[in-house]
């Protein structure tokens, strides 16, 4: 059995729904509510869960606590120091000067005896802009998210997909030119996909968003629907997916250079996941500022985007406050 449950940014109440976990390779032919869930590989199939009949809740814990079995980590990854990843990346910037960003992620295992389940509650309350969610299925495990970040929405005729990628810790650095250079990659990125789909995006100003001790970079795209044909949206998609913001450019060396090199398996962790209720009305949000429950503990996932001007104990700071974003509320003492 799988469940959902999630909260939209500025949203007080949650959807919940439990069912079986079906696999989709498209959602063209979904003719019904769904929760959606892609991982980080986009060869993967999505899981979906029908949420016709999700129901309202305003306080998450007595419906998790009843529901949520939680398994037991095993150990088995072996992940390279995060230092010498990013010094890497870089010098492979230096002989392929059309590999200009890539994302390097990486995880942490906190043990811990258990985990108390009005942490969705806590989220909401800790974190207004964000969107909340809990996915639990047999194939994937037990995921928690608070995510700044909608990869692309469909709402009254209308698209909207956020470019956010220039970070930097409240206070301690300025927005500088590898802040904005990154930036540029993940808004022209979309801005491409979009004019290649038939679409004609609006480039909304730069703003600053904040997430917890986190600021960020961010544009909104946005553009009309009335005049394409709706399976355009979900090739839109699919294309879209991953942007440089998670993934990197030129996005084929990118990925490839994760796979090879990051060694730990990414699973849903910089995916996507959210409600499909048709083609002409979704909300999907990148999977970030997340985190993996089980039984003896939580496994933080997050990634900083790398370029040649990247200075690697500045990456490695960052994917800290990435994960202190959940940490501060599941782990509050650890």
């Amino acid at each position: 059995m799988a469940l959902a449950v999630w909260s939209y940014p500025y949203q007080k109440t949650f959807k919940a729904v439990e069912g079986q976990a079906i696999e989709l390779d498209r959602l063209d032919h979904v003719r019904t509510s769904v929760f959606v869930v892609k991982p980080f590989n986009r060869n993967l199939n999505f899981n979906v869960i029908v949420a016709k009949n999700a129901i309202t809740l305003e306080s998450t814990t007595e419906w998790i606590t009843k529901r949520l079995i939680l398994e037991k980590h095993k150990q088995t990854e072996i992940t390279p120091r995060y230092l010498e990843l990013v010094k890497k990346a870089k010098k492979q910037f230096s002989t392929n000067h059309s590999f200009t960003k890539v994302v390097l992620s990486r995880s942490l295992f906190q043990e811990s005896n258990s985990v108390e389940f009005k942490f969705l509650d806590q989220l909401r309350s800790a974190y207004p802009s964000a969107y909340i969610s809990l996915f639990s299925s047999p194939n994937y495990g037990t995921w928690v998210t608070a995510s700044p970040e909608l990869l692309l929405s469909c709402i009254n005729q209308e698209l909207c997909s956020y470019s956010l990628a220039g970070t930097r810790i409240n206070g301690q650095q300025e927005i500088g030119e590898k802040e904005k250079n990154e930036q540029a990659i993940v808004t022209n990125a979309i801005e491409k996909a979009f004019k290649e789909h038939g679409f004609t995006p609006i480039i909304k100003a730069t703003e600053l968003g904040k997430s917890g001790d986190l600021e960020h970079l961010c544009n909104q795209i946005l553009a009309a629907t009335e005049k394409v044909e709706s399976n355009t949206i979900l090739n839109l998609l699919h294309d879209l997916h991953p942007t440089p913001a998670v993934g990197g450019h030129e996005r084929n060396t990118a990925l490839n250079f994760i796979e090879e090199n990051e060694g730990h398996n990414r699973a849903l962790y910089s995916g996507f996941l959210g409600e499909f209720n048709s083609i002409s009305d979704f909300s999907f949000f990148v999977n970030l500022r997340c985190a993996q429950l089980f039984s003896n503990g939580i496994k933080y996932y997050a990634g900083a985007g790398i370029t040649a001007n990247s200075i690697p104990e500045k990456e490695l700071a960052e994917t800290e406050a990435k994960m202190n974003v959940l940490k501060s509320v599941l782990s509050p003492n650890g």
